[in-house]
């Protein structure tokens, strides 16, 4: 597992980016891939100065977290890669068993990976939980050494490399590798991924305090890399555009009598530059904000869109 690493380059293998900067419509924009985070409970004054430019500020008492449901064939969630790395920094106090960031699956409670608050609460280090399909761990909870927690900003890196199958994994507290030993373990089959708590079948773990910067690679991070992303700002990455898709389309009722109103709502791509529901809406462009859009109907017929 061990060899030189290429020289530093951050905007190399960008899978996503959330910079954390701001709200469009209902969501927080991934500036790489369109990745783009839905809102649970935040609004427009949770958006805050941050460490660069400006944050999100997360509230266990109201929930708030961001949330995505991963589709098959995406790049993500990251855990399903060989090599990965998860950057962010995050001001907060000292709290019990909450995450900062984490992927999850809606479908069973079991996979889960986990960066987030000590466990029980003992210190302000960084707790690593991961989990496998079956529930398996190496090790548990693994704590850092190092402080993350403080009511300051501090930045942690997550970094895993698989060689021949073998897994290894170095977590960074302002650029300085810990020395904790951490676990990683497969498989581990997520469909979500969350900054600020945990989404499976029901939400937990809710995160106070400040996140900024989230960023993810499809490769491991040199040390060199490490230290560039806690002392400086990330520089911008070249976008990665995705294939145009539905997300998801319904309406509030299944089934209404002619004449009466049902509301259409829609998740498409946000690089989509017409959007158009047929027949009878036609194009709903205006009706969209980064392509989640609604639009009430009133059909006078039997309509299938």
């Amino acid at each position: 597992l061990v060899s030189d690493f290429p020289a530093p380059n951050l905007t190399n293998k960008v899978v996503a980016y959330w910079p954390l900067n701001e709200i469009q419509g209902t969501k927080t924009p991934d500036i790489v891939s369109g990745y783009d985070m839905d809102l649970v409970n935040l609004k427009a004054t949770d958006v805050q100065p941050g460490k660069w430019g400006n944050c999100f500020t997360f509230d266990l008492a109201r929930q708030t977290m961001l949330t995505r449901i991963d589709n098959a064939g995406e790049a993500l969630p990251m855990y399903q890669h060989p090599s990965f790395a998860v950057s962010l920094w995050v001001n907060g106090a000292l709290q019990t068993d909450k995450r900062v960031f984490a992927e999850g699956s809606t479908k069973t409670t079991q996979p889960l990976f986990n960066i987030g608050t000590h466990n029980t609460g003992a210190d302000g280090g960084v707790d690593s939980y991961i989990r496998t399909d079956s529930g398996a761990t190496q090790g548990d909870h693994r704590h850092s050494t190092g402080i993350a927690y403080d009511s300051t900003w501090h930045h942690i890196l997550y970094t895993q490399r698989e060689v021949s199958g073998v897994m290894k994994a170095v977590l960074y507290i302002d650029g300085v590798a810990d020395p904790v030993t951490l676990g990683p373990v497969r498989p581990l089959s997520a469909n979500t991924t969350t900054i600020g708590g945990i989404l499976r079948a029901t939400p937990s773990a809710w995160f106070t305090g400040q996140i900024d910067d989230v960023v993810i690679w499809n490769r491991t991070l040199s040390p060199a890399e490490a230290q560039m992303l806690a002392t400086g700002p990330m520089p911008p990455p070249p976008a990665n555009i995705q294939p145009l898709a539905i997300n998801s389309f319904k309406s509030d009722l299944p089934e209404v009598v002619a004449g009466d109103s049902v509301t259409l709502r829609w998740d498409v791509s946000k690089s989509a530059t017409e959007i158009r529901i047929e027949p009878g809406s036609g194009n709903v462009t205006a009706q969209t904000v980064a392509g989640v859009g609604s639009k009430t109907v009133t059909p006078d017929r039997t309509t299938t869109y």
